[in-house]
């Protein structure tokens, strides 16, 4: 008798035991579950404000054509353009941009196409290019003017490049055969030297683009002044000017 009640009351112990096991055993399991439920919610926040900071940032980074100019000089089957183009975001350098220039015939098809490139676009700045391109005598409708720049080509900046050069005795001119001439001085007053640097010369009348002319200055060393002068070669294939604007580009 005495045996039977030890027996059963070791199978009741055992049978607790177990009990107790499971119990713990499911205890465990929902705690580990519920910390991997809160460690997803946190990975979801954490990566949905990332991504909310990155389109933030990303919305900024982008070049935008603010202004162009055209026009077809028919008898040596070119176009002559300019533009002005700005880095819209205040804290990142965009670098090798490029501006995608693309004529159209009248019935949409591609005459010809090109890229200017750029070495950079200071974070803020406005900048400017000009050229010209072969349009093989056939008549041209409309230029489009497309920036071309990688995203993971915006890098952050921790110093300030606007106002790192100083144009200064700018001068307009005209000489004995009608064409003018732009002189002016540029002084590196940043903290490096600075290369290659281009003087875009925009000349606008009633202030719409008619035309535009690069001078290439060079290498400036820290302090140093350059002084540039260029000529409008092609100042009877557009219009006149009635002002003039100078961008500095690298």
């Amino acid at each position: 008798m005495k045996r039977g009640i030890v027996l059963l009351l070791g199978v009741v112990l055992l049978t607790l035991l177990v009990s107790s096991g499971t119990d713990n055993e499911e205890e465990r399991r929902q705690v580990e579950e519920e910390r991997e439920s809160y460690e997803e919610r946190r990975k979801e926040i954490r990566d949905k404000k990332i991504d909310e900071y990155t389109n933030i940032v990303n919305s900024h980074k982008k070049l935008n054509i603010i202004d162009i100019g055209y026009y077809q000089d028919i008898e040596h089957e070119q176009l002559l353009y300019t533009y002005i183009f700005e880095n819209e975001s205040d804290k990142f350098i965009a670098y090798t941009p490029q501006i995608q220039v693309t004529v159209f015939d009248r019935d949409g098809h591609v005459i010809a196409e090109q890229k200017d490139s750029f070495s950079f676009a200071p974070a803020g700045e406005k900048l400017a290019g000009t050229g010209s391109i072969f349009t093989y005598g056939k008549i041209v409708d409309t230029v489009t003017f497309t920036p071309v720049v990688k995203r993971d080509n915006f890098h952050y900046t921790l110093y300030e490049t606007d106002g790192a050069l100083k144009v200064s005795n700018t001068n307009d001119y005209f000489d004995y055969d009608g064409y003018p001439h732009f002189t002016g001085q540029v002084e590196n007053i940043f903290l490096d030297d600075i290369a290659p640097l281009r003087v875009i010369i925009v000349m606008k009348n009633n202030n719409k683009i008619v035309g535009g002319v690069a001078a290439y200055v060079g290498s400036l060393s820290i302090g140093s002044t350059l002084s540039f002068e260029t000529m409008d070669y092609y100042y009877q294939s557009h219009p006149s000017y009635d002002s003039y604007e100078i961008y500095l580009v690298r």
